[in-house]
């Protein structure tokens, strides 16, 4: 199923781009995940494809990102895609509360195609290693994205924006529902 992202009224930058989202679980603990940027792509900064790997701090650029957790908890997950191959997996007790470094994540593909007037980013992650997260419970997950400009300005674009402020954090931009297993 496709979701749409909203850009953050507070944002920077044009306003001319659309994005959109997919997400699958699979055999229980497999995303599979997809963001489709489009308009006017050229006018970002978005890095050549290099090699899968992974960063720390991509949110500080163009990255996509991904927000986990059960059904039962209150601790998540949040893991960063940055499109030349970066990613950054953390854990979170709580409420941005408790983060630490998510150990043992592996991303099995990542690949990204770039047009004219389009920009996407499809990867496959096993979040086994995830402890917070129950394989028997109903997955709740955020969506989200920042962009940023050639020139630096950067749009903050969610599911939903609960606050003020962009904070892809909140509670309430967890809305997507991921069944113990969805079809592929």
């Amino acid at each position: 199923m496709e979701h749409l992202l909203k850009r953050h009224p507070r944002s920077v930058g044009a306003s001319n781009q659309r994005i959109s989202a997919s997400i699958f679980r699979q055999a229980g603990t497999q995303i599979i995940l997809k963001f489709e940027v489009s308009g006017d792509v050229d006018k970002l900064h978005i890095p050549p494809f290099d090699k899968i790997r992974s960063g720390d701090k991509l949110w500080e650029s163009t990255c996509f990102e991904m927000f986990v957790r059960s059904t039962s908890r209150s601790a998540y997950c949040e893991c960063n895609f940055a499109p030349g191959g970066e990613w950054a997996a953390y854990r979170f007790d709580d409420y941005r509360a408790g983060m630490q470094t998510q150990k043992g994540l592996e991303v099995a593909s990542m690949d990204t195609k770039t047009g004219p007037d389009r920009f996407s980013l499809s990867l496959k992650i096993d979040l086994t290693p995830v402890s917070l997260l129950s394989v028997a419970e109903t997955w709740w997950v955020g969506l989200s994205a920042i962009l940023q400009e050639t020139g630096g300005a950067k749009s903050y674009w969610a599911l939903t924006h609960p606050s003020e402020d962009p904070d892809f954090h909140h509670s309430d931009c967890f809305v997507v529902e991921l069944g113990a297993e969805e079809p592929s």
